[in-house]
């Protein structure tokens, strides 16, 4: 297990063209497994832990904080998702466009990942980059 830096950034397109972009730091830990990796780190603006599994098909994220939020992502297909909400859980499509990750043993490494949310009749267009290196002392 490696502790290291993250950096991220988020930009999300609504279907009336607005336009969000989120971007910060973390620290968090990258672990190898015989056939992929996780990577675990919390954002520093919202506070939310971020738990991402990496396999060479595919992706699953894990976002725990005030939301509770699990997505499936793999190129090329749709999958369900759910967001637990104080309201309620919300259910989303979430279809995975590109997906690619390369993580190195020692901790530097980068998720690239283009999807869309369909989300109660409502669809996004989202791109995320994290990049992460080994934490310095």
């Amino acid at each position: 297990m490696s502790e290291v830096t993250v950096k991220f950034a988020s930009k999300i397109t609504q279907s009336d063209g607005e336009t969000q972009q989120i971007s910060g730091t973390g620290v968090g830990t990258l672990l190898q497994y015989a056939d992929g990796w996780a990577l675990a780190y919390t954002e520093h603006a919202g506070g939310e832990r971020v738990t991402l599994r990496l396999m060479p098909d595919g992706l699953h994220m894990l976002r725990v904080g005030e939301n509770h939020t699990h997505i499936i992502f793999s190129a090329g297909e749709t999958r369900r998702g759910s967001c637990v909400t104080p309201y309620g859980t919300l259910k989303m499509n979430v279809r995975t466009n590109t997906i690619t990750h390369a993580f190195l043993p020692g901790g530097t490494g980068c998720v690239v990942l283009d999807y869309s949310v369909d989300f109660q009749g409502e669809r996004t267009h989202n791109s995320m980059q994290i990049a992460c290196k080994p934490k310095e002392s």
